[in-house]
């Protein structure tokens, strides 16, 4: 049986890239006319929860961009946490490690490597071997779908 859940976007973009915005004042949104500056280094790590993946997952909300509904963030995954497979249907992501390291397809990957990952393609499991940081951002808003893609023509 293939599980699958929705978040309806721009949760995942906004919730656990970017987290949500307090006001129109807020710097993370900022104006789009404008630089936006964050001082991530000084942020506080928030804890990530009520989404499909498992518990563990902090986050440093950068930028939410209301245009487009895409965003950027740090994540940190605790050394052993494994992020499901999963994939998205409305945008793509990047992401780049800052520091640590991913097991992703039986290799291993650590600071410096950068993956794209489009709509529609399923990604993950991915393994922290150690306590990782990842720079990552999205094209628009996330919906969240775990496991495999559906057969074409069922459906989605």
């Amino acid at each position: 049986m293939k599980m699958t859940h929705q978040i309806l976007a721009p949760v995942l973009a906004v919730t656990v890239v970017v987290g949500t915005a307090s006001s129109a004042d807020d710097p993370i949104t900022g104006l789009e006319e404008a630089m936006v500056h964050v001082d991530a280094a000084a942020k506080a790590w928030d804890k990530i929860t009520g989404t499909p993946f498992p518990d563990g997952l902090e986050r440093k909300r950068l930028h939410a961009n209301k245009a487009t509904g895409g965003g950027a963030g740090i994540l940190k995954f605790p050394e052993g946490y494994i992020e499901p497979r999963h994939y998205h249907t409305t945008a793509g992501h990047s992401v780049y490690i800052l520091k640590g390291s991913l097991k992703i397809g039986g290799e291993t990957y650590g600071p410096g490597n950068f993956f794209y990952a489009p709509k529609n393609v399923a990604h993950g499991p991915n393994e922290a071997l150690e306590e990782t940081e990842i720079l990552i951002w999205s094209d628009g808003p996330l919906d969240l779908h775990m496991g495999d893609l559906p057969p074409a023509g069922d459906g989605q």
